[in-house]
């Protein structure tokens, strides 16, 4: 969401309100505070178009009452998961989204002993029923660089979506699979392509990352591909 400064601009009026950005969301960061009973601080440092020296924008949550933080700072976040999520509409990065500003914060939705290091919240491509929540994680996909492109990544990701795999992974850990891939799955334009892995529970999330991996390094090996978990 903060690849440029025009983006950063945008998200981070989206956040605060005003009326000089039509792009922001009629609910604001301020509306947060009251009803979750906390303060937010959006920090942003613009340096312009100076991307060695571009900072990303953080969101610093504050309950205002000891007794109720973890149950304040929890109401928050899914609140402000509502307020990015209303910033990417459509875009494939919902997932992505969802998942990162779990990780975040910590809490029960995070299990502790997830070898995938899944999350608990609502699947973000789901809009039949918008308080299912669901175990999730991100798996990585391995990529290659274009041929004379400078940084252009190309990602494998069609062996990871055969119906073979997929319906094991069903079939044997209960788990589905979404891809944000621009081509066969949910088009993303705003962060690079990942599958989501979602399940009822966060040990069958865990298998079935297993089994996503291993037929990761089977495909690695035997291609010019690579994977680097940072991309």
């Amino acid at each position: 969401l903060q690849r440029d400064q025009t983006n950063q601009l945008s998200l981070f009026f989206h956040l605060i309100g005003s009326k000089h950005d039509d792009k922001r969301g009629n609910r604001t960061i301020k509306d947060v505070e009251i009803e979750s009973n906390v303060n937010i601080r959006v920090n942003f440092l613009d340096k312009g178009n100076n991307k060695a020296k571009r900072h990303p924008i953080t969101v610093c949550i504050t309950s205002r009452s000891r007794s109720s933080a973890v149950r304040d700072v929890h109401d928050a976040r899914k609140r402000i998961q509502d307020l990015l999520l209303d910033f990417v509409g459509h875009d494939g990065s919902r997932g992505r989204l969802v998942y990162d500003v779990a990780s975040s914060c910590g809490g029960p939705h995070r299990p502790a002993h997830s070898t995938s290091r899944c999350v608990k919240a609502k699947d973000p491509f789901d809009n039949t029923d918008k308080s299912r929540e669901v175990f999730m994680t991100l798996v990585h996909l391995p990529f290659e660089y274009v041929p004379n492109s400078g940084c252009v990544k190309k990602f494998c990701v069609d062996f990871l979506l055969t119906s073979s795999l997929l319906t094991y992974v069903w079939n044997e850990m209960n788990c589905y699979v979404k891809a944000a891939y621009n081509g066969s799955g949910i088009p993303v334009t705003r962060c690079y392509p990942y599958l989501l892995v979602m399940g009822k529970a966060w040990r069958d999330v865990d298998q079935a990352v297993e089994t996503l991996i291993g037929a990761i390094e089977m495909h690695v090996g035997s291609c010019s591909c690579k994977l680097n978990n940072l991309n």
